[in-house]
């Protein structure tokens, strides 16, 4: 089995509705994701995934979201914009993605980070 991991970064502005606490105000971040894949095999030249296709799946996920208010991206319309609801999102639309781009891969987990102290990981 091998693992491979990209990271991309992203900046948006949301608020919890209903938390009691500073998150409830509006705030933003400069988030960090990482996503890993499995794959069972290599191909002819040895690789088990050609990375440029897992940056440019990660990229298309995260442009939506990149210099908004997740609170007003449709995405995010039912659900709160909260760390574990964007992994989840990310993790949709990467496997989504994926299943157009590479076959043989599979979405293992996305991690989600609002700083460098702080972040969840996403795994179904």
């Amino acid at each position: 089995m091998y693992e491979l991991t990209v990271e991309a970064d992203f900046s948006a502005s949301h608020l919890l509705e209903g938390y009691d606490g500073p998150c409830g105000n509006l705030h933003g971040h400069n988030y960090r994701v990482r996503i890993t894949v499995e794959c069972d095999q290599l191909d002819a030249l040895g690789m088990a995934l050609d990375l440029g296709i897992l940056k440019r799946a990660l990229a298309a996920a995260l442009a939506p979201l990149d210099h908004g208010h997740l609170n007003e991206n449709p995405a995010f319309k039912d659900i709160s914009p909260s760390a574990e609801n964007i992994a989840g999102y990310v993790f949709g639309k990467v496997k989504e993605l994926l299943g157009e781009m590479a076959e043989g891969a599979k979405l293992r987990e996305v991690r989600v980070a609002e700083s460098e102290h702080a972040w969840v990981t996403y795994k179904p």
